[in-house]
């Protein structure tokens, strides 16, 4: 009798499980035709859009004053608000001064009792134009000035969150869930929401700029991608750590040299932007 009462359990447990697998594959059957739809897919990821914009704004009132915003990027933003927007392109904007061991951020009623003191120190901006000239048009918006580097934060996620998307929508073959997916992780990262929407951080411009320079590789536009390299140069020197895939690209897949041309070019009309204003 119990060894019946342990085969019926058994026999139980397993049609569960079948029952249990048949449910989820009708669920991911259902997503799948959902999302096979242009409609569908389109509302999924207004979904997860809005939805990472919300958790961004929400994020903003946190450490609003840290070590660089305060000392650095906030002051930037203030100085080009200070001095016209636009029109200060190509200058390098104040940081802080440095009076009798003492660090005075720009922006402050202390900056400017100190400025003109004898034996004060003025430290400036020593970020690359990329970064700077994003600010500039971030420093209209009617927010303060350390919401504006959490705002450039948020863009920029959003731009490298589509690049991910584009480019899992070529190497998965059109899987709709899977390039979904991947953006969406790439959005709700911790690290990722910890450093922009927390710290306001433009380490993710570069980044985004590199993103979108693989996805034209895969694209076959060389030219594009050498482009965006560029860029991402003129935005932060640490692009130049993918330099060696594309040395990789040209050596054994036959890149197109002369699309290197390029990176010099963007680079250099970026810093054209650092002086243009003295002539």
């Amino acid at each position: 009798m119990k060894e019946k009462y342990n085969k019926l359990k058994i026999c139980v447990n397993i049609t569960n499980m079948e029952e249990t697998k048949r449910n989820k594959y009708i669920v991911v059957d259902a997503i799948n035709k959902f999302l096979n739809t242009t409609w569908g897919m389109l509302v999924v990821l207004l979904v997860v859009v809005l939805f990472a914009i919300i958790v961004r704004i929400g994020m903003m009132p946190f450490r609003e004053v840290n070590g660089d915003t305060y000392w650095f990027q906030a002051p930037w933003t203030t100085y080009y608000r200070n001095h016209g927007g636009i029109k200060a392109i190509g200058d390098l904007p104040y940081s802080y001064i440095k009076y009798k061991g003492k660090n005075y951020a720009y922006g402050t009623n202390e900056f400017e009792q100190y400025f003109a003191q004898e034996g004060a120190v003025l430290y400036q901006c020593d970020y690359l134009a990329g970064y700077l000239n994003l600010m500039v048009l971030f420093s209209y918006l009617p927010i303060n000035s350390y919401r504006v580097c959490k705002a450039i934060g948020l863009m920029v996620d959003l731009v490298t969150a589509t690049g991910i998307l584009f480019i899992s929508w070529r190497v998965t073959n059109k899987n709709r869930l899977l390039s979904i997916l991947a953006c969406s992780l790439y959005l709700f990262l911790p690290t990722i929401l910890t450093n922009s929407g927390i710290w306001g951080q433009c380490d993710g411009l570069y980044t985004c700029l590199i993103i979108w320079a693989l996805y034209f590789i895969i694209s076959d536009r060389p030219w594009f991608s050498m482009m965006f390299v560029g860029f991402a140069l003129a935005t932060k020197l640490q692009g130049i750590f993918i330099i060696p895939l594309f040395g990789y690209l040209w050596l054994k897949k036959g890149f197109k040299l002369v699309s290197n041309y390029s990176i010099s070019n963007v680079y250099n009309l970026y810093s054209f932007s650092l002086w243009w204003h003295e002539f």
